[in-house]
Formats: structure tokens, sequence, C-alpha cells
């Protein structure tokens, strides 16, 4: 069972308007639970920190669908869901709408996004310097409440759910 309990987050327009559509066309919770328990698996291998001392993983989206497929379960579902993991963060529309992902797969990585986006805000909290309601946390959040609207309502099908 997923928790709808949602009053301690900022959430974004569409979540409020869609919020039953994108709950009815979730993938199972098993799906999710795995997706999130092995999206970062790859991180300590790709680890690179550049000459600013500013840390990055590269691909790490691929090399840990690759990964999970290899070492973990092949099930191509979760590793296409851990594949995508970045696109709401960092793919503009048109290219979300390349990669063709059904509804289900939409939704799935639309919501996943939006609880990333609060639990690194959050875990800002705990360090001295930042805030939740950073200026990072505030652009990302502009970012995805404008796409996620856009994507939901170009999703074949979604609206007529």
């Amino acid at each position: 069972m997923l928790s709808k309990d949602t009053d301690t987050f900022k959430l974004p327009d569409w979540y409020s308007t869609y919020k039953t559509q994108i709950y009815a066309n979730l993938h199972d919770f098993k799906t999710i639970k795995h997706y999130n328990l092995w999206h970062d698996l790859s991180k300590p291998w790709v680890r690179t920190v550049d000459e600013n001392n500013k840390v990055h993983y590269p691909d790490h989206a691929n090399k840990s669908a690759d990964m999970f497929l290899e070492h973990i379960r092949n099930d191509e579902t979760i590793a296409r869901l851990i594949r995508n993991d970045m696109a709401f963060h960092t793919l503009k529309f048109e290219e979300i709408l390349d990669l063709k992902l059904s509804i289900q797969d939409t939704c799935t990585l639309l919501i996943t996004a939006l609880a990333e986006l609060h639990s690194n805000a959050i875990a800002n909290v705990f360090h001295p310097i930042l805030k939740i309601e950073s200026d990072s946390f505030k652009i990302k959040f502009k970012r995805i409440n404008k796409l996620g609207f856009k994507i939901l309502e170009n999703l074949d099908g979604f609206c007529n759910v």
C-alpha cells in the first residue's frame, strides 16, 4: 500500500488536479519498491570528482539498470524505470515524449521525481548551511510543476482515465 499522506509536502498543481488518475496508473507496489531500492545501484562505481571538488555520477541511471539486470533480477520493467529515473530531473518536454513511456511508467517516474525532490530537500535540512526552501529546491520545484502538467496533459489516454 502506498501512503498518500502528503500534508507536510509542497505539492505541484498537477498533483491535486490529477491525483486520482496518477494513483490509478502507478505500477504495483513491488515494482515501485524495487525500482526505488535499486535506482542508484551504480553510484559507487561511477562516482567522479571534478577539479572544483563537485561530485558527479555520469550515466548512473543506465549503468544502474544494467547492473540490476545482471546482478539482481531480470525484470525489464524495473530496469526501464531505473534507466529513465533522471528523465523528469534533466530532460525537456519533447525529450520525455520521445521516450514513449507508458502511462504507468510516466506516473511512477513523475511521483518518484517529486519524492526525490522532497527527500533531497529534507536531507539538506540537516546540513548547517542549506535549507528546505533553498533556491535549488525552488528552481527544481518550479520546473517539475510546469513539466508535470505539460506531460500529463499530453499523455495519450491519461486524461480520459
